[in-house]
């Protein structure tokens, strides 16, 4: 105001100056970047370096807002923080090469050794950014089984951008998680200390720890939760499948101390919708039905103590959950009290595990299979 007032009155650009709550103001736009760390921008002009550039009188603590202007336009450059400087500068974790990309709007990564283009792509910008602000960006995860170190995650913010076909294991503690554009994805998440943002996904099975979860035009997608807070479903959302945390591993509790998070408040079934009427709630979310719910299985060990789910179940998926365990024990049962011979017993494993076979060609759950054999062969 200050500072529109002076031009109204005609004074000269030159001449007109800026108080140093007028300097503070335009930290909201600007953000100082100095020696590994953050910094208003009001103290980094007050510094003897800058203040002599900008011509800061102590006397009357003002800045001479011509000289102000010429300094923001010589120090400006883009943001040093977002995904897609991480994806083409940050230090890669993983990539796997593949065709060109057919759309020019795709972010893509240029090979420095061959002319291919790299769809798959892991990377983080710790070497270049104070510890606040670590990020770890990947995009195009597609037709494979993606399993990164709790140590490479620990306190970063995470960007997940066009993954299809993928299972995604993020198993530490994280201050955010992203996941914009992705289809048909597992993605396992331990505690998030901060939000969980979904934006145009499809068909998601998402299991997280999280203090708050938004969704923004996402389509049938499921999401077993563990949240202290109501599930915020805005516009585009519709088929939106809500039921509780499932599963476990053995790193939880650690996590779960590491970001205070407390898990005996749940509020998973209570989603908030501003865009639905009263009434329309079912088009746009439906809590899953306690017989089709089921334990979520690690299918890797880690580090660490826990041994069972942190969270405690509601009374109907606890009933549905002992119900399935006691079926697979009088299936046990039986098959021992007909006591089998040696050559019966090889027969009916072998029935078993061709039937097995089918089930998984005709589900596709076969190439999670193959996955998990290539990432053992790896490992």
């Amino acid at each position: 105001k200050q500072w529109y007032q002076r031009r109204v009155r005609g004074l000269p650009l030159d001449k007109q100056t800026m108080t140093i709550p007028i300097i503070a103001s335009l930290g909201i736009m600007f953000t100082v970047y100095t020696e590994n760390s953050i910094r208003p921008l009001h103290e980094v002009l007050q510094q003897q370096v800058h203040a002599s550039v900008c011509s800061y009188s102590k006397l009357t603590q003002t800045f001479n807002t011509q000289q102000v202007r010429t300094w923001l336009l010589d120090h400006m450059h883009a943001n040093p923080f977002t995904s897609k400087r991480c994806l083409m500068h940050g230090k890669t974790v993983y990539q796997k090469p593949g065709r060109p990309l057919r759309r020019s709007s795709d972010i893509s990564i240029e090979n420095g050794s061959t002319n291919t283009l790299t769809r798959c792509r892991v990377t983080v910008n710790d070497h270049e950014t104070p510890k606040e602000r670590r990020l770890l960006a990947m995009q195009y995860v597609s037709r494979q089984i993606s399993v990164l170190s709790p140590e490479t995650l620990l306190n970063h913010r995470v960007h997940v951008t066009h993954c299809n076909d993928a299972s995604i294991y993020l198993l530490s503690s994280m201050k955010c998680i992203s996941v914009k554009q992705c289809s048909r994805t597992t993605l396992v998440t331990g505690p998030i200390s901060g939000t969980l943002y979904l934006t145009g996904c499809i068909n998601m099975r998402i299991i997280c720890i999280a203090r708050r979860v938004v969704l923004r035009n996402c389509h049938s997608c499921r999401l077993y939760l563990l949240t202290p807070t109501r599930p915020l479903l805005l516009a585009g959302c519709n088929d939106i499948t809500l039921a509780p945390y499932n599963t476990f591993y053995r790193g939880l509790d650690g996590h779960l101390s590491h970001a205070n998070f407390g898990v005996k408040k749940n509020l998973w079934d209570r989603p908030a919708s501003p865009m639905c009427k009263e009434g329309d709630n079912n088009k746009v979310f439906q809590k899953l039905p306690p017989e089709n719910f089921h334990l979520f299985s690690i299918p890797f060990n880690t580090e660490g103590t826990t041994t069972g789910l942190v969270n405690q179940l509601p009374r109907e998926y606890e009933e549905s959950t002992t119900r399935a365990r006691d079926r697979v024990n009088k299936w046990y049962d039986s098959v021992q009290k007909c006591e089998l011979s040696e050559t019966q017993t090889a027969q009916l494993a072998a029935t078993l595990q061709a039937r097995f076979h089918d089930w998984l060609e005709t589900t596709g759950n076969h190439k999670e299979i193959e996955s998990l054999i290539r990432l053992r062969e790896k490992s």
